[in-house]
């Protein structure tokens, strides 16, 4: 696990991508000025990315850079910029560029960001500033649809839990998660804030705990696979209002039993950059875990989604986590 300090519809973002924005555009003529600089992107440290903007009734266009590490390399032709992400650039930098369009009479500009990953590919898992907010569009994402290859699913939606169903009596809110309880604000835009209790009844474990699936219906108990073989790992950015024990975990229809794949960490009290590979994940130990332990690789090949869960097991612990930006990558 990396520690770094520093989920409109979900889309693919392809990191290293050809280009950003969407060309079009002409050149002088007798209508309004016009000038967009086109849609924000990510792109791989270290590749070359083109940004396409459009213009309308311009006789001269500029391309600059406005911030970030400097680019190696910037050529312009006409309404596209290309761009040479530099080795220098930190990893999810914010590199602002702006396109300035003249007609002789005034002149107007439009500003856009790039961002410098160290990711081949980003999966976006959900937005909490979009439309649909509490919800991922996994399916309009995924080419190679679930793992039997369909297209035919619903997209999944974030949710929370508690540990009522083995005894406990612990508290979380918002429960169920819907769009109009994400009004924190997150690292960037809106993020899912659960607020919690632990329960102090019997109950010898007590957690709560948040997630997605890739793909969901009216079941609760639901697991839809996905082969995600492909990918590499997740990546998010997380907050406790104090430290917090958190295990993260991919839910698969495989298991048999309580028992995930799961990897152990402690959130910081401000944003903080998490990253992990799925190789960073193990299974309990069969000493206290009666369930099967299937090969790490086949339950990334029948991954449903992921979960987000408290491990401190404190009775009475009172506390808030925070998630923003939660990424599937692809080295």
């Amino acid at each position: 696990m990396k520690t770094v300090s520093l989920l409109t519809l979900l889309a693919i973002l392809y990191a290293g991508c050809s280009g950003c924005g969407g060309g079009g555009g002409g050149s002088a003529g007798n209508g309004a000025l016009s000038v967009s600089a086109g849609s924000p992107c990510f792109a791989q440290i270290g590749h070359t990315v083109i940004i396409s903007g459009s213009a309308e009734n311009y006789t001269e266009l500029i391309w600059e850079q406005t911030g970030g590490t400097p680019v190696t390399n910037m050529i312009q032709n006409g309404l596209s910029l290309t761009i040479d992400i530099s080795a220098s650039a930190v990893n999810f930098e914010q590199l602002g560029f702006r396109l300035t369009a003249k007609n002789g009479k005034e002149e107007m500009s439009s500003d856009v960001v790039v961002t410098a990953v160290i990711y081949k590919k980003l999966y976006r898992l959900g937005t909490f500033d979009a439309e649909y907010p509490h919800r991922t569009e996994w399916k309009l994402d995924w080419s190679a649809g679930d793992a039997s290859g369909s297209n035919t699913y619903n997209p999944g939606y974030w949710f929370s839990f508690d540990d009522s169903v083995p005894g406990g009596n612990s508290t979380v809110t918002p429960r169920p998660v819907e769009a109009d309880t994400l009004t924190t604000d997150g690292f960037s835009g809106k993020c899912l804030k659960i607020d919690y209790t632990h329960g102090s009844n019997s109950y010898a474990y007590p957690f709560v705990g948040f997630g997605i699936k890739f793909a969901d219906n009216a079941d609760p108990d639901y697991k839809h696979p996905f082969d995600i073989s492909s990918t590499t790992g997740i990546v998010f950015r997380m907050k406790g209002n104090f430290p917090r024990d958190i295990k993260i975990s991919i839910i698969s229809p495989l298991y048999d039993s309580w028992g995930m794949y799961s990897a152990a960490y402690t959130t910081a009290d401000s944003w903080t950059l998490y990253q992990f590979a799925w190789s960073d994940f193990s299974f309990p130990p069969s000493s206290w875990n009666p369930g099967t332990a299937y090969p790490l690789s086949r339950i990334i090949a029948n991954a449903a989604g992921i979960q987000f869960q408290t491990t401190s097991q404190s009775k009475g612990e009172t506390g808030s986590i925070s998630v923003d930006e939660v990424y599937i990558y692809e080295m």
